[in-house]
């Protein structure tokens, strides 16, 4: 009988005393990235790899601390069930951290689980046009900005507030009582935004603008697609 069980940072199997698979992780804090899971071939198609991940989430749960889904099987597996594991994986947005939302949706479980379906909609044609020369797949919340935070709106109430820029321009994100989050703040990398004295921001002007509401109405036809 395989035996799977917790030792120095990782969850192992067993099979009597010789180790034949091993789930690795690296504690930074309250964040622990789940680097590599591998299991000996010979014990393949046994379901093995799935205990070793899920005896090292439940170790993570217990701990109460965020998981960076680092290795690709691991990967697949909060990819696949994001409604399951968005509270206990570890993101990168401004505000991840804060409590959760409710949704007006029950099949939203809140603002990281949304995140993570915005994660397969956003594009280059949600981006807004000016800025489509530097999309990327590796910045792909650059540009949906105001289109995201209003689509946010939808799902979970709340105002959309807005950061001048120092060219002007207006970066939108979202605040529902006393919750403040930003879905799309990776875009400016390591760069610290004031959310502090914003202004609010209104849907019928940004509206007003055909383009970009034709790219809200494709931003929302996307997230339904994918519910």
């Amino acid at each position: 009988m395989i035996e799977v069980l917790i030792e120095n940072n990782r969850s192992i199997a067993k099979d009597g005393e010789k180790i034949i698979g091993e789930c690795d992780y690296t504690v930074n804090d309250d964040i622990w990235s789940f680097d590599h899971t591998f299991v000996d071939p010979f014990y393949g198609g046994q379901g093995i790899a799935k205990r070793l991940v899920e005896c090292a989430l439940e170790k993570a749960k217990m701990e109460n601390v965020k998981v960076n889904p680092v290795c690709s099987y691991v990967k697949k597996i909060f990819d696949k069930n994001p409604k399951e594991f968005c509270d206990l994986k570890a993101y990168s947005f401004y505000g991840w951290k804060s409590k959760s939302v409710g949704a007006n949706d029950e099949r939203i479980k809140n603002q990281r689980h949304l995140y993570d379906l915005l994660s397969k909609c956003w594009s280059i044609e949600t981006c807004a046009p000016r800025l489509r020369d530097k999309w990327s797949d590796d910045n792909i919340t650059l540009g949906q900005c105001s289109i995201t935070a209003f689509l946010a709106q939808d799902i979970f109430g709340g105002e959309v507030y807005g950061i001048v820029l120092e060219d002007g321009s207006h970066h939108c994100f979202n605040k529902v009582n006393d919750v403040v989050f930003d879905l799309t703040s990776e875009q400016f990398g390591d760069k610290n935004l004031d959310y502090s004295n914003c202004v609010r921001e209104h849907r019928e002007e940004h509206f007003s603008k055909k383009e970009k509401y034709d790219r809200y109405l494709l931003l929302t036809e996307r997230l339904k697609s994918v519910l």
